[in-house]
């Protein structure tokens, strides 16, 4: 993954564990002020530090639908985005229409959706370390009521389903081509498998959780452990997912 030197951009690091000890490197946070909606004459158009909550008022407000499937998620716009957030079969590069990004040389530009390289947690926003400035969505009309009621309907099915009252940063691992991270970890004996204060969550075993005392390195020792046996049982290679940030380079993600 590559960055700007001295510098890593960070939305609202939902899937994302920066180690304490990290040198060399500022850490650019987006703001939640940067989160304006920019133009809407037809076009739905918002600043990458607007919160998934955020959006999705905005989304109701103005009657459009297509964006429900990320309720729940403690993100925000540009990460969401540069990654190519999916869940339940639906991704946010589906309904893009087109992406304002700075590249390395700082020059700002829109990529229209069909030149973002958008790929399975992937984009080529990603692979090339642009930073996401806005996104213009292609979102229909509904009534408002309908909205709403798909936003509680799958804020209610993350939280059934996924440990987001605890300290967590999503899910570890990407899904191997046709199975699930969380059935083959499962299977291994490892739900609710401990390490140093780092724990497999009992309610989804693609989730870890931080019981207080876990450290960068615990976690590291977690996914390490993890993905080594179900390798050694089932000979699947678990990508991880999530983003871990340490001195001047990014080791995962």
């Amino acid at each position: 993954v590559k960055d700007y030197p001295g510098f890593y951009f960070l939305g609202k690091g939902s899937n994302t564990v920066v180690a304490p000890d990290q040198e060399g490197q500022c850490i650019v946070k987006f703001s939640k002020q940067f989160s304006q909606v920019l133009e809407d004459n037809g076009r739905f158009t918002v600043q990458a530090g607007m919160t998934v909550p955020q959006l999705l008022r905005a989304c109701e407000e103005r009657s459009f639908t297509g964006l429900e499937f990320i309720a729940g998620v403690p993100a925000s716009v540009g990460g969401m985005v540069a990654m190519n957030f999916g869940c339940w079969g639906q991704s946010i590069g589906e309904v893009i229409e087109s992406v304002q990004v700075m590249d390395l040389n700082g020059d700002v530009t829109w990529l229209p959706q069909s030149k973002c390289g958008f790929g399975y947690r992937n984009s080529l926003i990603k692979e090339e370390g642009w930073i996401v400035l806005a996104v213009s969505f292609q979102l229909k009309n509904t009534a408002q009521t309908d909205i709403r009621s798909s936003i509680k309907k799958n804020i209610r099915r993350r939280l059934d389903s996924q440990p987001l009252r605890g300290k967590t940063f999503g899910s570890v691992f990407k899904n191997p081509v046709g199975d699930y991270a969380a059935r083959l970890i499962d299977s291994c004996g490892l739900k609710g498998f401990e390490h140093n204060g780092v724990k497999v969550s009992g309610q989804h075993a693609n989730f870890f959780e931080n019981l207080g005392a876990g450290t960068f390195h615990d976690l590291l020792h977690l996914i390490q452990h993890v993905s080594s046996t179900v390798w050694d049982r089932y000979h699947v290679k678990l990508e991880p997912e999530v983003c871990l940030v340490s001195g001047n380079k990014v080791l995962k993600g």
